[in-house]
Parts: structure tokens; sequence; C-alpha cells
């Protein structure tokens, strides 16, 4: 994961849909007050079929916003170790929303979209925190994406 495709990404120079396992879908966590916060209701799901347009929508309109936009608040970190490979946005300061774009590793693709988490009022917080924060999502996020999507009727 390098800050050059996620860059892209949010110029839509390249398409999120590209990176998308239609057949495993896209989850969405939107937490409200700070990283160790539930997300709130109705803002946790697994996205499928035209669901995933919508967040997909979502999700390059706020990462255009904080890298690219007329107030961009910049702090793209793009990472691939520890843990899934994974790009951040924004979250300069208190009340600068966060988005998170959690990848896949895939031998077709190179990654594949699993997650988009959007912090509405990231507080910053110490590393460990912030680990253990994101070891719960992580857990939350394979629970919700466990089923994958339906197959499309025929």
């Amino acid at each position: 994961m390098t800050q050059r495709f996620a860059l892209k990404l949010a110029a839509g120079s390249w398409a999120l849909a590209d990176y998308v396992d239609p057949a495993v879908g896209v989850v969405y966590l939107d937490v409200a007050q700070g990283l160790s916060d539930r997300p709130r209701r109705g803002a946790a799901e697994l996205a499928c079929g035209p669901a995933i347009a919508k967040r997909l929508k979502q999700a390059r309109r706020v990462l255009h916003d904080k890298l690219l936009g007329d107030h961009a608040t910049g702090g793209l970190t793009c990472s691939n170790r520890p843990g899934p490979p994974t790009c951040s946005a924004g979250g300069a300061t208190e009340g600068d929303s966060l988005i998170r774009l959690v990848f896949r590793d895939d031998p077709d693709r190179g990654v594949r979209l699993t997650a988009i988490i959007v912090d509405d009022d990231y507080v910053h917080a110490d590393q460990p925190e912030i680990d253990r924060n994101r070891a719960a999502q992580a857990h939350r996020i394979a629970a919700l994406a466990a089923p994958g999507c339906p197959a499309p009727a025929p």
C-alpha cells in the first residue's frame, strides 16, 4: 500500500470499485466519538450489491476532501505492516474526521478493499490504546464480513 495508490483513489484516477470483491462486499463502520467508541446504530454494516457503490462514493468523497479538496488536511499514511494493508487520511486535529481504508492481499488484484472506517470525531490517543481499538475494530469487521454477500439472483 502506497501513498501514490491512495492519492490515485482519492483523485478518481483509479476506481475504488475495481478493488472490491462483490462476493465479499465492504464493511462500513462509522465511529462517532473516537476510536474506542462503538459505531452508531445503523453505522456498521456489510455493504453488498448497490450498497457497495453508495459506500464507495462516500469514501471517495471524504478521501478527496481530506487529500485534494479546498480544505485538505492531509495526514495521509499508508502501511502494510503490522496487520492488513491500510491507508488513513485526516484526523490531524480533534474534531477532524479520520478515514481509514482497510485492504487484504489478493493474488489477482494485488489488494482488495475490505473495510471503510470513518471516525467523525477523532480523538488522539496513545499508541497502545490505538492498537487495542484497531484490534477490536478488526474483530468487528471480521464478524460483519463473515457471511459474505448473497449471490446475485439469476
